[in-house]
């Protein structure tokens, strides 16, 4: 016997499973206030116990715990592991290497996203960052002859120097 047309439960699983999304959508289309404010009410109700299960699930990626990285924090001293900065309103990032998924410290959220970052996305080698910051910290310029390609710059504007 086949179902009976217009039966809310006719048809394939598939189709069911599309009208009760449409059903769900339609719902939520209609009622954003009411979902925005009972939602509120419960992240109001329970917002220590969801800080913290988000926190554990977002550390549970890199394998840590939450005295895992407390003791991490404690070591660094509260501060981040490049620049030295306290938190301010985030906690401090987990860094990681993208491949292994190895923790290398705790980064304030400019240190990771602007420094970390680049490195990452433009696959610079930081050991040449440390090399070129080496060669200009005694000088404050990595050329030594700073004043001679000043003066070549200024004789070849003039038209006074000679050419390549």
């Amino acid at each position: 016997m086949a179902p009976r047309k217009g039966f809310k439960h006719a048809g394939t699983e598939e189709e069911r499973i599309l009208r009760r999304r449409a059903a769900q959508k339609l719902y939520r289309d209609t009622h954003k206030a009411q979902i925005k404010a009972y939602k509120q009410r419960t992240y109001a109700r329970h917002k220590e116990s969801m800080k913290l299960a988000v926190r554990r699930h977002q550390l549970k990626k890199y394998g840590l715990t939450i005295e895992d990285y407390e003791r991490i924090f404690k070591t660094q001293n509260g501060v981040c592991a490049i620049c030295g900065n306290p938190p301010k309103k985030r906690a401090l990032a987990v860094d990681h290497h993208h491949k292994t998924l190895i923790v290398r410290g705790l980064l304030c959220w400019t240190c990771n996203r602007t420094i970390m970052g680049a490195i990452d996305r433009l696959k610079i080698n930081p050991m040449k960052i440390v090399e070129y910051m080496e060669r200009s910290h005694g000088t404050g310029s990595v050329y030594q002859n700073v004043g001679q390609v000043q003066e070549r710059r200024t004789e070849r504007e003039s038209g006074s120097g000679q050419g390549r």
